[in-house]
């Protein structure tokens, strides 16, 4: 059986937020890595609760390079 080990979600979706389905994706999967990808300030999304301090987050526009960087690292940790 597969598993999986990485959600890549954006932060701002409609109807469900990627802290919300990272939190119900988590359920199945507890011990999933998440990578968030958003192109908003990422201290204003903390201050309104869209992220929390320890989430790890990528800022849009990305290249896949900083991508698949970022991916390994999280993969590795």
């Amino acid at each position: 059986m597969n598993k999986i080990t990485v959600l890549l979600t954006d932060v701002v979706m409609p109807i469900m937020g990627g802290k919300e389905l990272a939190e119900q994706v988590s359920i199945k999967y507890p011990n999933i890595k998440v990578l968030f990808a958003t192109g908003s300030d990422r201290q204003d999304l903390i201050a309104n609760g869209k992220l929390s301090e320890d989430s790890i987050s990528i800022h849009k526009p990305f290249d896949i390079e900083k991508l698949q960087d970022l991916l390994r690292a999280i993969l590795d940790s």
